[in-house]
């Protein structure tokens, strides 16, 4: 039961957070760039977690990982996103937000391992 409120706690303040970033990030543009810095800054913090995760208990991993990144980052956004681009037949900037997304995000998450796993260190 401690798990899924810690699960929920983390997710309430993740998803708070990226309401917050959203609103004081001042791109207004028809890409979608607040969301691809949302996910972007959550795969780093979930790869930062995920290369610290044996110094940090399993608690604080659920808090951490899948409670505050899960409520944080925005894949339905995302969809949602990329298929409003297409309704208005952006299809140049759904493959540029697609490959961005995906590159940029594995980029974040790999960085973000190797500086906490060397936390560990």
């Amino acid at each position: 039961m401690m798990d899924i409120l810690l699960i929920g706690l983390g997710g309430g303040i993740g998803a708070i957070c990226r309401y917050g970033l959203s609103v004081w990030l001042p791109f207004t543009t028809t890409f979608p760039l607040k969301t691809l810095c949302i996910n972007i800054i959550g795969s780093f913090i979930l790869g930062v977690c995920m290369g610290y995760s044996k110094q940090l208990n399993k608690k604080w991993l659920l808090f951490l990982t899948t409670g505050l990144c899960g409520g944080f980052t925005t894949f339905s956004t995302f969809a949602f996103e990329t298929f409003q681009l297409y309704t208005l037949g952006k299809y140049m900037m759904i493959a540029l937000y697609l490959l961005c997304s995906i590159a940029l995000s594995l980029l974040a998450v790999g960085v973000g391992y190797m500086l906490g796993a060397k936390g560990v260190q």
